[in-house]
Formats: structure tokens, sequence, C-alpha cells
């Protein structure tokens, strides 16, 4: 899996400096190549950053780095700002200690009708799920099962409402959820929508990787699957956890009875 760096916050050492640069272009050919040859020539670095396109408008957001930059920035803005298909640039940076931050937020947009998307950083997210489960117990499991039922459901009824396949709707989702980072891969172990059963394998889930349990610990991702089932199979299905990570297995084995 490859790590890409969205251009919202960074880290700054005290001998760099930092800019946040936002652009909006036409959606021409070559328009980056003439952007980054200025940056080239001024020996300013593109450091990373996103680049999107919505029909004739190109967006791209990243950071630089100027420290050495050969000529004032406000000069090379507007030798930017010159290049044809160029409509409009911003750039700045909030500092708060050493962490810089994009002052022009945007949005993650996920396409195939899924919109609009948030980031939570994964560290947080499995002590979160961790606390909630030592405080709360089975209530917590319960909870958080149900919670990933309806999300499962959802994801799944879009995938349906696209005239997808039910083995497709299955698929689609497991590389949604994987692309989410939820876990790393997955194997559908058995398949039969006649016999309406399943079996997936999870490998790395965050709710269990790094944990110990006697008992299996992946109730929010087994309610996941449980509502991608229910909608491939047109019918409330429960699912168990007949291996996992936090028991010492290799692997989280989920299926539905």
């Amino acid at each position: 899996m490859t790590d890409i760096y969205l251009p919202t916050i960074a880290k700054r050492d005290s001998d760099e400096k930092l800019v946040f640069f936002s652009f909006i272009l036409r959606n021409m050919p070559g328009m980056i190549a003439k952007i980054a040859k200025v940056f080239f020539e001024n020996n300013i670095n593109i450091l990373y950053g996103v680049h999107s396109v919505n029909k004739n408008l190109g967006y791209w957001i990243f950071l630089a780095d100027i420290t050495n930059i050969k000529k004032p920035l406000e000069h090379i803005v507007g030798e930017l700002r010159s290049i044809k298909g160029v409509l409009e640039i911003n750039y700045g940076i909030n500092n708060v200690g050493n962490m810089v931050i994009n002052p022009y937020p945007f949005a993650i947009v996920l396409s195939y009708g899924m919109g609009k998307a948030s980031v939570f950083p994964v560290n947080v997210l499995k002590k979160a799920l961790k606390d909630l489960k030592s405080k709360w117990g089975v209530a917590a499991s319960v909870f958080l099962y149900h919670i990933g039922y309806h999300m499962g459901n959802v994801l799944g009824t879009m995938l349906k409402n696209e005239k997808f396949e039910p083995e497709d709707i299955l698929k689609a989702s497991l590389e949604y959820l994987k692309y989410l980072g939820l876990f790393g891969s997955y194997n559908i172990r058995l398949f039969s929508p006649m016999s309406r059963i399943a079996t997936v394998k999870i490998y790395n889930s965050i709710e269990c990787t790094n944990s110990v349990s006697s008992k299996p610990a992946s109730h929010f991702l087994r309610g996941v699957l449980g509502g991608i089932f229910s909608t491939v199979f047109k019918k409330e299905v429960t699912v168990y956890e007949t291996k996992c990570v936090a028991k010492g297995d290799k692997y989280c084995e989920f299926e539905n009875r």
C-alpha cells in the first residue's frame, strides 16, 4: 500500500520555509508542466499535494519548500498568474508551534456516488474503539455492531442501486473498506447467493491488530459485513467472527448464519 500525504498539516523543521499553494486552472493539457517549470526555475521544491479535475476546471493544492527561493515570492506568483489557463492562485500558511496548516481547506470527494469523505487518523480511531470497549464492555460491542451494520447496509444499497451483481456488491464493498484503511487485505473464501452464505477472511483489521482478547473483538467490522451481507442476500443476517487476530489467529474470519 502506498502512503499518500494530503496537503493539510505538516511538521516544519526550524530552518525550513514552507508555503501551501492552491490553484484553480482550466482543464487544459500541459498546465501543471507550465507551473512546475516556474517553480523549478526559481528553486522551489514541490513537496506533496493533490490534483483533481471537475469538468472544465482543475484544482491543484500542494505544500512547497521555498527555503532557497531565487526571487521574492510575490514576483513568482505574478509570473504564475500570467500563465494562460491559471484562473486563481492562493498561497500562505498557518503556524501553530512547529505545525504548519493549510489555510485553504478542501473536501475529499469519492466518486461513484460515494460523496464527501472524512479522514480520521487510524491511531485515534483504534484508541477510541479500544477505550469504548474497555469502558462499556458488552454494551459497546452491541453499539459498534449496529453502527457498522447500518453503514454496511447503506454502502451495499448504493452499489445495488448501481446495478451491481451480488458478488460484485460484496467485492466492491470490501475494496472500498480496504481503501479507507479499515484493513489490509481480504479473501472471500465462500460466497453463495442461492444458499445465502458467505465467509470472508480479513487481514490486519485496525479493530483487532495490536489487541489481545480471549474472545473475538471485531464488532464494528462484523456489523459492517452484516449490513453488506443483508443487502446482498435480501434478508437480515447475523455475522459471527470465527477467528480473530486479537485471539492470536493469523486473520479475522467472518461468516453469516
